[in-house]
């Protein structure tokens, strides 16, 4: 078995080249430099390509994007058990219940904009339209 999360491009983008900036300011680097933020990109393209691709090819493979599993974890879990034949606990179901309540009430502190590294919204789903046109969410 196989479990596969992933975001929306625009958002996971956002967040990896907002992360790596961090670190690059760090080396007195910036992300912005020979063309790095394009590297990025690529290889988000090459990872959702391969999603798309495994989702039609791999009956094994569980696909969920990181906020239907936020939204909805213990319903989630269970049919990711479920799909798999894995027995569940009567105490991994009472603690799975818990972290439902924090995962349903988390909200990122994180705040990045695409604009600030030349990108945006409109040019991602163009470049991802393989995945925002998939049934992959």
């Amino acid at each position: 078995c196989q479990i596969g999360c992933h975001r929306e491009p625009h958002k996971a983008i956002a967040s990896l080249v907002s992360s790596m900036d961090h670190g690059y300011r760090v080396m007195s680097r910036s992300v912005m430099i020979d063309r790095d933020v394009d590297r990025y990109v690529d290889m988000f393209k090459n990872y959702y390509s391969t999603l798309t691709k495994q989702r039609k090819l791999n009956s094994n493979l569980f696909l969920i994007s990181m906020n239907e599993l936020k939204n909805n974890l213990e319903t989630n879990i269970s049919d990711i058990y479920s799909k798999f034949g894995y027995e569940k606990s009567t105490e991994f179901v009472a603690e799975i219940s818990k972290l439902t309540i924090e995962s349903k009430n988390f909200v990122s502190k994180h705040k990045y904009d695409l604009s600030e590294y030349s990108l945006n919204k409109d040019d991602i789903k163009k470049d991802f339209s393989d995945y925002y046109g998939s049934n992959i969410k």
